[in-house]
């Protein structure tokens, strides 16, 4: 045996009889590949923490006094001589970690009302919705009914033609829509059981991408729409566990006054097969669904129309 002269110290043990590691050396691609890859993700990450912290605006008030009003969550006002109903809808705020403000209010209550909503929701680095201040015609599968409106329940197809009116001024910035809103349910009573279909026709996008998987265009008064569908939505504030078919008709273009015709679009959704003709249609509804930022919504004459 050869005497220990120390030769064998570095790749064995030192004098102390610690064991010694060899220097790893990292080629130096690696790194730029880490900084290829990672870069624009923290470059990123760092922009949308810089844009979480700007000032919110505040929204400004309605351009006349209210004859009612309120900021209460989940508080609902009648309107169009209590046929339909403004409901302070913040559906998701225990999930979406938005602080929120928002309230809704009634300026001129008759057979075509004026009202409104205003909102204010601080800036996220991953914004989700929050809030879907509303009016609410007919019965909602959610709510505890509230009025009846004429031509609600109905199936879609019979026959007659339901047309929305209105005259919108919407003043916001931030991450939002506004969108229709309609619950098709498989049988009476509308309960969150009896879901089947929920239809969106958004006609203003800030921001916000549908739920789902586009599958084409459809043009509705002379606006091209695109469509999105999710066969199997949920409730993302977990508070019910079934699922239903999801369709988004989202505007290329902002459509701020009306007439709209509604059936064009449930007529499009029974062709493809995601409305079947037993279904009943309990409602119509119109409200802004919020992620962050701030606005003012007043919408006026709104008036529903439904032909046979």
């Amino acid at each position: 045996m050869e005497p220990d002269d120390g030769r064998y110290a570095s790749r064995e043990t030192d004098h102390r009889g610690e064991r010694e590691l060899a220097p790893v050396r990292i080629p130096v691609w690696v790194f730029w590949l880490a900084a290829a890859l990672l870069g624009p993700t923290l470059v990123g990450l760092g922009g949308k923490w810089l844009y979480s912290l700007r000032p919110l605006p505040t929204p400004r008030p309605p351009d006349q006094t209210a004859v009612s009003r309120s900021s209460k969550a989940w508080e609902r006002i009648p309107v169009g001589h209590e046929r339909c109903y403004l409901a302070n809808n913040v559906w998701n705020t225990d999930t979406s970690d938005s602080r929120l403000e928002q309230e809704i209010f009634v300026l001129e209550d008759s057979n075509a009302p004026d009202f409104g909503w205003r909102w204010r929701s601080a800036w996220e680095m991953f914004p989700a919705i929050a809030a879907y201040p509303e009016v609410v015609c007919g019965v909602k599968p959610w709510d505890t009914p509230m009025g009846s409106m004429a031509g609600f329940p109905f199936h879609p197809g019979e026959g007659g033609r339901l047309t929305a009116d209105f005259h919108i001024q919407l003043e916001a910035e931030g991450t939002y829509n506004m969108a229709f809103s309609l619950w098709a349910v498989s049988d009476l009573p509308a309960t969150p059981e009896n879901i089947r279909t929920e239809i969106m026709i958004w006609n203003v996008n800030a921001g916000q991408r549908p739920s789902g998987v586009r599958r084409g265009d459809v043009t509705v008064g002379g606006v091209t729409y695109e469509v999105w569908v999710n066969e199997r939505q949920h409730d993302a504030a977990g508070r019910f566990k079934g699922t239903w078919t999801y369709v988004a008709f989202v505007a290329r273009k902002r459509v701020l006054d009306g007439p709209l015709e509604v059936s064009a679009f449930l007529d499009y959704a029974l062709r493809e097969k995601l409305l079947t003709p037993e279904m009943y249609v309990t409602d119509l509804e119109l409200g802004n669904e919020v992620a962050q930022g701030a606005g003012l919504a007043e919408v006026r004459g709104f008036r529903l129309k439904s032909e046979k």
